[in-house]
């Protein structure tokens, strides 16, 4: 198996991109870093106690040493400042020198602000997530071509995507109704994951963990879309893979020919929270949302989500437990 490629940076994605059109996006964080309060642990006591009194989260102390040591930074806009970091982007690495990294942690589409006595405030369960959020981004940055390699990673993350996407499409084009059609579009779902998002090879290995997730176990009755897939490139970002469906809808299932990238992601968002948007085409921020469900934390829509993730989710959650900053 060739080594895979670096984890490619979120600035780099199609979405990101789409999202920071004229430069909107990277302006709103450089305010923030710049304009923004940083935020203690010392000022933020209740919540950092709750957090070690009551939570038994695996990665916990590992989290809570980090954010003491300062590679994870918690960032608040003063009152005065209106602008707000979009919830899709609730944290984003920064370099700390020496090759070190860390990551901005952004709270501010859940604090409360205390005029009376000038303090920050936020439900402890969210903000210990947001900072695993951070944590995990750092180490998948950092150990990306293990982490990537990693079967639970890869089979568990295979799954839970190609499951998360063909929802979003079968709410309006029921794909459930054609058994082949709904095996072939979890099969390209789940390479789309392992190709775009593990950075991994278009090859058998990915091709037979697709054909796990399709549960069809038969390559030949993919051959041909498979082949289609790779011509067009579709697994470089969303949109040439959501573009791929449409134009090869003769293949899969004619309703398809109708899909746009633009509907897809509203009808995505609607179903799982602007907060999941990043997910679709980045590894920490999958599991940001894969986090935000075990944890139960509801950053995102936590009834829908919880169905796909299950166990899947807390496998892929452990395994991160095997790195250290």
């Amino acid at each position: 198996m060739a080594t895979p490629k670096a984890c490619k940076s979120v600035r780099n994605t199609f979405l990101y991109e789409s999202m920071n059109k004229s430069g909107y996006t990277d302006k709103i964080i450089k305010l923030a870093i710049s304009k923004g309060v940083k935020l203690q642990p010392k000022d933020l006591n209740f919540e950092i106690a709750t957090i070690n009194k009551y939570y038994k989260f695996p990665l916990k102390k590992d989290v809570l040493d980090a954010y003491e040591a300062g590679s994870l930074k918690v960032i608040v806009f003063p009152p005065g400042i209106k602008e707000k970091i979009s919830s899709s982007i609730p944290f984003m690495l920064f370099s700390k020198g020496n090759n070190d990294i860390g990551a901005y942690v952004f709270i501010d589409n859940y604090k409360t602000y205390n005029a009376k006595d000038d303090t920050y405030s936020i439900d402890p369960k969210k903000l210990y997530c947001l900072l695993e959020s951070g944590y995990m981004a750092i180490l998948i940055q950092r150990f990306f071509p293990s982490i990537s390699r990693s079967n639970s990673i890869m089979s568990e993350g295979a799954d839970i995507f190609a499951h998360m996407f063909i929802r979003v499409l079968n709410r309006k084009y029921a794909l459930n109704i054609d058994q082949r059609a709904f095996a072939k579009v979890l099969y390209l779902a789940a390479k789309y994951y392992l190709i775009s998002i593990l950075q991994l090879n278009d090859d058998e290995m990915t091709s037979n963990y697709a054909l796990k997730v399709s549960k069809t176990g038969n390559e030949l009755a993919m051959k041909e879309v498979d082949d289609a897939f790779a011509a067009a490139n579709a697994y470089e970002s969303i949109y040439t893979f959501i573009d791929a469906l449409k134009t090869n809808a003769y293949l899969i299932s004619n309703s398809l020919a109708e899909l746009t990238t633009r509907d897809f992601i509203v009808d995505y968002v609607a179903m799982y929270h602007s907060s999941s948007l990043l997910a679709l085409e980045h590894l920490a921020y999958f599991m940001f949302m894969v986090s935000s469900v075990i944890t139960g934390s509801y950053l995102n829509n936590q009834n829908v989500l919880e169905e796909i993730v299950g166990k899947s989710g807390a496998k892929m959650y452990l395994r991160l437990n095997e790195y250290k900053i």
